[in-house]
C-alpha cells in the first residue's frame, strides 16, 4: 500500500457515499500553494489542486471533523 501526505486547504466539503458492502467512500479536494521564484526573483504562490478519495472510518472521520477551508 502506498501512502501520500498532502497538507493544504480543503476546497470543498466531503461528499460521503456508501458502497453496497457498507464501506464509506469520501471525496473532497485539497489545494496546496507552492512558492516559486519568477523571472524577477520575487516569490509567487502557484496553486496545485488534488482530488482525494478516502475509504472506511478515515472517510467518516474526515467528514465529521473537517470542512471547506480547513
Amino acid at each position: 500500500m502506498n501512502t501520500v501526505v498532502i497538507m493544504g486547504n480543503m476546497t470543498r466539503d466531503v461528499e460521503l457515499k456508501y458502497a453496497q458492502s457498507g464501506t464509506a467512500i469520501g471525496s473532497f479536494g485539497i489545494a496546496v500553494n507552492e512558492k516559486k521564484k519568477d523571472q524577477s526573483g520575487n516569490y509567487i504562490d502557484v496553486p496545485m489542486f488534488f482530488d482525494v478519495t478516502a475509504f472506511g472510518k478515515t472517510a467518516e472521520n474526515i467528514q465529521k471533523f473537517f470542512g471547506k477551508g480547513s
